[in-house]
């Protein structure tokens, strides 16, 4: 009877579990991972933030540094925070149900910061840290990167910010000859912003895309696929380019409707990257 039991409560969610093996189903083969900024819910407390991620069905998050109270700690989310807390941190982190990928967008002033801020994402095994890092510090920044085998990705923000055209970072990236753990981290977005086509900045950049966020827009932020924004064409492009790594969403709105709108990106995205798998690759 028991083992009856336990085979009808089985069964009942079997079409869900195939339902939600589905739906990942081509982003997992095309090795793409979805992650959300929790600075979409800046204006909550990091364990807030959280619970709204964890809403979207999405169990990847990127921490923005400075920017949310770690109620619990009494503490601002940032490499700053004392070693002696980051345990506490993690065990936060992991009551949720969420992973920590990456800590965006962050520059620092000098080695011995680059140095803590190295120390602080090794201790919460972030895999990559976004920033905008002066021309001169890189060469440092990738000695620290291949010590701790934590990958930098280079952001951009619209013109005129320090890495607006993607030429710039590759060109840097060949002149001190960085290692593979640095590289661009674009916010499609802010290509446009800067009267950019994502597309054909994407094909400059081929092989030097390490993490990519994307966003969508019709004269406010929308979901994805719902704007003006090409996804379905950068999807197919990073998919052409063989790109495998986190894809992270960004919503700035004051919108109550985030974790909706989120959602939405989601689906979009899972569906766009199911067809992508069906498809033969030109």
């Amino acid at each position: 009877m028991i083992f009856k039991k336990y085979l009808a409560i089985v069964l009942a969610f079997f079409p869900l579990l195939l339902s939600a093996q589905y739906k990942t189903a081509g982003a997992d083969q095309l090795g793409w991972e979805l992650a959300v900024h929790s600075v979409c819910f800046s204006k909550n407390t990091l364990e807030q933030a959280m619970d709204s991620i964890k809403a979207t069905g999405i169990t990847s998050f990127i921490a923005y540094r400075g920017a949310q109270q770690v109620e619990t700690l009494k503490e601002r989310m940032n490499y700053t925070i004392a070693q002696s807390k980051l345990s506490k941190l993690q065990k936060i982190i992991q009551r949720k149900g969420l992973s920590l990928k990456h800590f965006s967008v962050i520059n620092v002033e000098s080695k011995e910061e680059w140095k803590k801020l190295f120390e602080f994402a090794n201790a919460m095994n972030v895999k990559m840290i976004l920033s905008e890092p002066a021309y001169e510090h890189l060469p440092y920044i990738d000695t620290l990167a291949q010590a701790y085998k934590i990958k930098v990705g280079i952001h951009n923000h619209s013109v005129p910010s320090r890495y607006w055209h993607p030429q710039t970072a590759i060109s840097y990236l060949k002149k001190y000859n960085l290692s593979k753990y640095i590289g661009l981290y674009p916010d499609t977005e802010n290509w446009i912003r800067s009267g950019l086509d994502p597309i054909e900045m994407l094909k400059l950049a081929e092989g030097r895309i390490i993490a990519i966020q994307l966003k969508d827009r019709y004269k406010k932020p929308a979901p994805l696929g719902l704007g003006k924004i090409p996804v379905s064409g950068i999807l197919h492009e990073l998919k052409r380019q063989k790109f495998k790594g986190i894809i992270s969403l960004e919503f700035f709105s004051s919108s109550e409707y985030k974790v909706a709108h989120i959602k939405k990106s989601a689906d979009y995205f899972y569906e766009v990257a199911n067809y992508l798998v069906s498809v033969p690759s030109k």
